[in-house]
This record gives C-alpha cells, sequence and structure tokens, in this order.
C-alpha cells in the first residue's frame, strides 16, 4: 500500500506549504519555529523511521518539554511473512480458491504471522535499557506499549517533544532505532498528540417527541425503507454469539437512561445488560452524543445482537489506532463499525502502514469493518479533493450518504445523493481488484444511506430528543444488516461474511438488483448515476434482496470480470520472443495467465519483488494461471528452480500508469558537504535510474529506499574531487537489479550509521507523490 474540528466538517491543509489549516477551527499550519538539530536527520544508531511524523508541520510557540510527565507510546511492528498474508487475503475472498471462506482462528494467524518472541523480546529490553516503562504487550505480540519522561523517549528514539499550540505535543524529527530492529518495526507511535478524529454527524437543535410520517425518521420507518422490517418478521433480528456481535468504535460512553427511552418509545425489545462497555486506558465515563447515536441505531435495527462498545481513552490517532487492534485482537464482534474519521492526507504514511497491518488481520479472521465516508463531500481537506480515513482503507467498506424522501404512507419514493457525502480518491491506497475499473486508486464510497441532516434521524441523549445526520449515522446501521445477514448465512451453516465489498460486487450483478441505485444528486465534484458511482456506491439496501444473496451459494455464480490488464513483458536475452502476462479480476478473484518460453520438462518459480510466490510446472502447449495475486505495479521474475538467472523479469504494469522521467537532487545532512543527483526513467513495462554522488570521502555507501539497503556504491578520487554511481534497473540489465519501486519513498546514502546524503521522497518536487 497515508483535529480538534468541526462536529462535522473536517479540517486539514493539502501537501502544498499554504496558509490552510489541518484544523477547521484549531491548529494553524506554518513553519517549524525550532531550527533542526542535527539529530533530526540521523542518529547514531544508524536507522531513521522515515514518515513517521505528521504530513504538515505544526507551529511550535514553547520549548522542548523538560516535564517529567510520562509519555505513552506504542512501538507498532510488521507481521512476520507479510507478502503471504497479502496472498492469503485475495484467497479467502476469491471463490475459485480451495481456500475460500476459511478464515483463520486468531490462534491460527498468530501461529503465522506475529512477530517473533525474540524480536519483541529485545525490542523491549533495548526499550528498558534507555529509560521506557514497558506497559504491556499485545497478545499477538504486534504492538509494545511503553511510557517514560521527554528524556528518556528522546534516548529511546533521538526525538525532541515539542510543546504546540493549545497546549499539546509533537516529535520534531522521525524516530530512529537501532539498525537490527529495522526488518521488524513499522512506526512508533504516541510522539504527538495533535492529529486527532472527529464524528461524522451533524446535529439540529433538539425537536418534539417522537412522531411518525417522515423526518426525523424512527427505526421503524427507516427499517421499512429498507425492508429490514421483513427480515425482523422472520427473525432475522441477530443472535447471541460472535456472528452477531456488533463492536462499535468510538470515544467516550453512553448514558443507560438515553438508550432505555429510546427504546421503550420506539418498541425495541431491548435491555441496558445487552451492551456492553469496554473501556481502553483512563477513559472519561461521560455521555457522548455520537456513541450514544452509534449504539441507539445498531442496536435498534438488529434487536438480538449484542453490542460491544470499545472507548478509546480519547480521540488522538494513536488512541484509536489502539482500539482498532484491540476489538480486531479480541474478535468478540464479527462486525465493527465507526463514525469517527479524520482527513488521509493528514496522516503519517507509517500510521497509515500500522493501520493496514490490523485491518489485515481483520479481513483474515472474517471480522467485518464499515466506516463513516465524511461529510464534507469530495473535499475532507478544504478546497483541496480529499477523503477521510479509514473509510479510505480497501478493506473498510465506506458508507456514503443519501438524502431519502417518503410517500405519505411511509414507503420509499426517492433517493438522491447528498452534497455532503464523502466521496474521492484516495492518494496512498490503490484500486484493489474487487472495484470497478475507474480510478488507479481507491475510491470512495462502497455503499450509502441515508445521511442528509433534514431528512435524518431520531436520538435521545442527555433526555432530550435530536435530529441528527451525517455518514454517522448509516454506518452503525449498516453494521446492524451485516449482523442479520450473518446470523441468516449461520442458520445455513456458513461462516461470517468478513470484507464485504468483493460479495457486494457480485452481489450487485443480481437480478433484481439487492441495491437501491441512486442516481441523482452529488457533491462538488462527483455525480450520482447508473450502477457504481463514488457518491453512494452501489447505492442503498434492500434488505430483504441482500441478505437472502449473501446467503446463498447463487452469490458466486454471479460473474463477469470487472477488469482486465495486459502486459508483453520483455525478455532479458533480448529475443524477439517476448512474455505475455495477463490478469483478469473477477471482483477479486484473481487469474494471472502467463504465456512465455517455457520448457515442459523444467520446473520454474514465480517471484513477485523479490519473494517466491509460486512454483510453476508447464505442461505442453499451456500457459500456467496463477490464482491469488495480485501483480500491478511489482516486479514480477521467472526462473528456474535453483537457478539465480531469470528467463525473464518485469515490471507489471498498473492500471492507467504514465510514463514518467525526471532527476532529483539530494540534500547533504553532513557538514563535510556532498552532492548527488538521482535519475528516474519509468516506461509502461520497466524502470531504470541512476544514482550519481560528488564530493564525499573516499569510501563505500549503503544506498537504501525506505530503510532497506538496495545497492552499494563506491566513491573514489577523480579529477576535481571525488564522485561514485550506481545504475538500477527491473530488468537488471544494466547495473543493480531494482525490485522495488522508489517513487515516493525517502533514498539514503549512507556510511555506517551516518546519513551522508537524502532524498526525502523521490519525485515529490514533480507533484507525483500524495
Amino acid at each position: 500500500m497515508k483535529q480538534p474540528e468541526h462536529m462535522h466538517r473536517p479540517g486539514g491543509r493539502g501537501p502544498k506549504p499554504s496558509g490552510r489549516s489541518i484544523f477547521s477551527l484549531a491548529l494553524a499550519v506554518v513553519v517549524w519555529t525550532f531550527a533542526c538539530h542535527p539529530a533530526c536527520a540521523d542518529s547514531s544508531d544508524g536507522w531513521v523511521l522515515d514518515g513517521n511524523l505528521p504530513r504538515y508541520r505544526l507551529e511550535t510557540r514553547q520549548a522542548e518539554m523538560q516535564s517529567e510527565q510520562p509519555v505513552t507510546v506504542l512501538v507498532g511492528l510488521k507481521w512476520r511473512d507479510g507478502a503471504a498474508l497479502q496472498r492469503l487475503l485475495l484467497e479467502l475472498y476469491s471463490p475459485s480458491s480451495p481456500l475460500y471462506q476459511k478464515f483463520l482462528s486468531p490462534q491460527e494467524f498468530d501461529r503465522r504471522f506475529a512477530p517473533a518472541p525474540e524480536v519483541v523480546e529485545r525490542l523491549a529490553e533495548y526499550l528498558r535499557e534507555q529509560g521506557l516503562e514497558i506497559l504491556r504487550v499485545s497478545d499477538d505480540r504486534l504492538m509494545v506499549f511503553a511510557r517514560g519522561s521527554p528524556a528518556a523517549v528522546r534516548k529511546a528514539f533521538g526525538v525532541r517533544l515539542a510543546r504546540t499550540d493549545g497546549g499539546r505535543y509533537s516529535a520534531l524529527e522521525d524516530p530512529s532505532l537501532p539498525r537490527a530492529f529495522a526488518p521488524h518495526v513499522t512506526s512508533v507511535q504516541g510522539l504527538e498528540n495533535v492529529l486527532r478524529l472527529a464524528p461524522r454527524r451533524i446535529v439540529r437543535p433538539p425537536t418534539m417527541m417522537p412522531r411518525t410520517g417522515g423526518a426525523p425518521f424512527t427505526p421503524r420507518e427507516i427499517a421499512r425503507v429498507y425492508a429490514m422490517d421483513w427480515l425482523h418478521w422472520l427473525g432475522l433480528v441477530g443472535t447471541p454469539g460472535r456472528s452477531s456481535t456488533i463492536g462499535i468504535l468510538t470515544v467516550g460512553s453512553f448514558h443507560p437512561d438515553d438508550l432505555t427511552e429510546f427504546w421503550q418509545v420506539f418498541d425495541v425489545p431491548r435491555s441496558p445488560e445487552s451492551v456492553e462497555r469496554v473501556p481502553l486506558g483512563e477513559t472519561r465515563d461521560e455521555a457522548n452524543d455520537e456513541t450514544t447515536l452509534d449504539v441507539e441505531w445498531a442496536s435498534s435495527l438488529a434487536p438480538g445482537a449484542p453490542v460491544v462498545v470499545y472507548e478509546a481513552r480519547d480521540d488522538t490517532v494513536t488512541a484509536f489506532l489502539e482500539m482498532y487492534h484491540q476489538a480486531v485482537v479480541e474478535g468478540r464482534a464479527s462486525v465493527l463499525s465507526t463514525s469517527w474519521g479524520i482527513c488521509e492526507d493528514a496522516l503519517p504514511p507509517r500510521y497509515l502502514e500500522q493501520a493496514d497491518a490490523i485491518f489485515q488481520k481483520a479481513a483474515a479472521l472474517g471480522i467485518s469493518v464499515l466506516a463513516a465516508s465524511g461529510d464534507s463531500g469530495a473535499y475532507c481537506l478544504p478546497g483541496e479533493p480529499s477523503v477521510d480515513f479509514p473509510a479510505s482503507h480497501p478493506l473498510v467498506t465506506a458508507v456514503g450518504g443519501t438524502s431519502l424522501f417518503v410517500d405519505s404512507d411511509g414507503s420509499r419514493a426517492r433517493e438522491s445523493a447528498w452534497e455532503g457525502s464523502g466521496s474521492g480518491q484516495s492518494r496512498v491506497w490503490k484500486r484493489p481488484l474487487w472495484q470497478p475499473e475507474k480510478a488507479s486508486r481507491r475510491l470512495v464510497a462502497d455503499v450509502a444511506l441515508n445521511a442528509d441532516p433534514a431528512t435524518g434521524y431520531y436520538v435521545r441523549y442527555r433526555r432530550q430528543w435530536w435530529q441528527y445526520g451525517g455518514t454517522s449515522v448509516g454506518a452503525p446501521i449498516w453494521a446492524a444488516l451485516v449482523a442479520v445477514a450473518n446470523q441468516y448465512r449461520e442458520l445455513r451453516g456458513l461462516g461470517p461474511l468478513g470484507l464485504l465489498q468483493p460479495r457486494l460486487c457480485r452481489a450487485a450483478r443480481a437480478e433484481p438488483s439487492p441495491f437501491f441505485d441512486v442516481q441523482e444528486g452529488g457533491n462538488q465534484l462527483f455525480r450520482a448515476g447508473p450502477g457504481w458511482d463514488s457518491v453512494t456506491g452501489w447505492g442503498t439496501p434492500n434488505a430483504r434482496r441482500l441478505v437472502l444473496l449473501l446467503g446463498s451459494p447463487v452469490l458466486e455464480e454471479l460473474a463477469g470480470p470487472t477488469s482486465r490488464l495486459l502486459g508483453t513483458l520483455p525478455e532479458l536475452d533480448g529475443k524477439e520472443r517476448s512474455v505475455l502476462a495477463r490478469l483478469v479480476s473477477d471482483c477479486g478473484d484473481t487469474s494471472l495467465s502467463l504465456r512465455a518460453p517455457f520448457r515442459p520438462d523444467r520446473r520454474y518459480e514465480l517471484l513477485s519483488d523479490g519473494l517466491p510466490v509460486e512454483d510453476i510446472l508447464p505442461q505442453e502447449d499451456s500457459t500456467p494461471e496463477i490464482r491469488g495475486l495480485d501483480p500491478r505495479g511489482s516486479f514480477l521474475v521467472v526462473r528456474e528452480k535453483g537457478s539465480d538467472s531469470p528467463l525473464w523479469s518485469g515490471l507489471f504494469p498498473e492500471a492507467r500508469a504514465t510514463p514518467s522521467s525526471f532527476a532529483e537532487k539530494l540534500e547533504s545532512l553532513v557538514r563535510t558537504g556532498g552532492r548527488g543527483v538521482f535519475q528516474y526513467r519509468r516506461g509502461p513495462f520497466s524502470l531504470r535510474a541512476t544514482l550519481r554522488v560528488r564530493d564525499l570521502p573516499e569510501r563505500g555507501y549503503d544506498v537504501s529506499i525506505d530503510g532497506a539497503v538496495v545497492a552499494h556504491v563506491e566513491v573514489r578520487r577523480v579529477r576535481g574531487g571525488t564522485a561514485g554511481v550506481v545504475r538500477f534497473d527491473t530488468r537488471g540489465a544494466r547495473g543493480a537489479l531494482l525490485a522495488v519501486d522508489p517513487l515516493c519513498k525517502t533514498l539514503r546514502v549512507s556510511h555506517g550509521p551516518k546519513t551522508h546524503l537524502i532524498l526525502r521522497k523521490v519525485g515529490a518536487s514533480r507533484g507525483l507523490c500524495p
């Protein structure tokens, strides 16, 4: 595979250094007032976690934190054998795979993918030696929680913490760790408490006692509009047990009296004991309106489903990351819903990478995750097209919004796309294979529900009746629908749905459709239309048809490829013959076929980005097919088994990839100077690059991309100074074999623990990177 803010309109700032704010009513974004200390660029330990800081530099008005008030940090690790996990996820949701729907248990997942115990022990011991207290290690060893003074944090990670506006704090540099941890550690969270999530809801003033006949809507009216009442009549209301348990991911609590009044007035058979609180850390017991509306509506549309409310200790991104992880690790709920979001572009790349690991585990365990798509239309950041996180993640179902209109008898008259429905294209995640091929990146939203505050919902909060709107109401209602669908699947001997989007993609082909296709309205940039669109996704649910379809084998028979991609990959030896690689995806069920000069008496293997992924035993006149693989943007190699010499290699094209060519200057981080230029040339199926350095001391240097050493360059005496050069080629024809694309990654030229030259993001000045 990237505040405090107004209650429903997120704020932020784009990647250019302008005067726009990250938060609509909070922190102004300006240049740092502290000059960068030499430790900013590198540390004596030798490995810096680039991309751990917020994308937008924050104003600091006070000196470096000197108090002994403890700071809690979260060191996140990588899954062991992440490439195997990626492929497993494709197979778990591919009907043609023998692993289809065979979700892992938490124990099996941890046995196969959890970080090695000795790695975690070494990391914990290092943190103790620096003066930090180890609070706990997560059950799956993905996260290590530690606490210590700002001085101990600086000693452990080489960062200075400084106060920002509003008494908050943020690190002034990316953290560093001993190089031995580079293959294992993803991020260090908790080095700032500025980035915060906000609820995606809009509230209107207190309204009258509940009535019927139009907005605000009651649970019974919404159940009728979206055909959930028919399911309730059949007894599909959710059932005790994991398959129907709904987890609400939120901040703050609820008052039981509000829930009881809501259920009694709307005749929902519920009791407060059916809702369980799980506070994480020192949370406040104060009622929160977002938590209240989420619980009221999820519990009312699936009145037999248990509800577990995970309450983060605060609204910081670190606290939410901990909460996402805890809900997945516990595995008590098969459906998770969150109505809190933050602009994707505001988040550090390593935060997004750490969250990605959590959502991967959720998908592998068969857990569905849903999130509100946001209430600012196409502009999560003011004036700049942007999307909400976590809704923008490919393994999270994004729920957009509509404006709902009913007839006098309460039946659905029509719906139009709501102008506030969060939608658009992610700048971080590439297009998942189950998504209609309309862009090269992940598109939001996936589905929709009524969200317009003018056609909103009743909420009982603080002993008053309110009218709420926003996509935050749609997410828990969709979660209730999934819980009911899981109950129906359980009755038919099937497991939970897990990742929803591939199944929704297939369901959309059914006749009659299980979705109400919203074709009117739109927001600032996107319009609704026939079929899938970015504002409302597949549309709003006809719950009766959708649940029956999601529990039927017919769903897997609704075939019809969503995308095809052809690539002719050149051979290394320059022969006229070439390799034809063809990728076909049917709602994520992938098939990669290879037509190459295979010999039927030989055995071959396929490597993707340097990692073996498949053994190939070709037969006479056959074209091998490989399933469960997404090769887009990867460097593919086919070689004879046991040989180091490739038969052929090439960069498999991404959808709508465009050739690019440029040169970037490196900056020097040492007083002795040094210069460097990185030239980059990318074509449809190949990539070549050249690194030239000058005026460095004579010796050998490591060249690393995002912390991984990819080559060495020897600097020698030449006329007029010193110089060195190293060439890269995805085909291995000229210089070092480049197995990854350096675009939008950090490149370093280092000797030992010291970085001499750095290119903080390849291609950033060309506008190619978010």
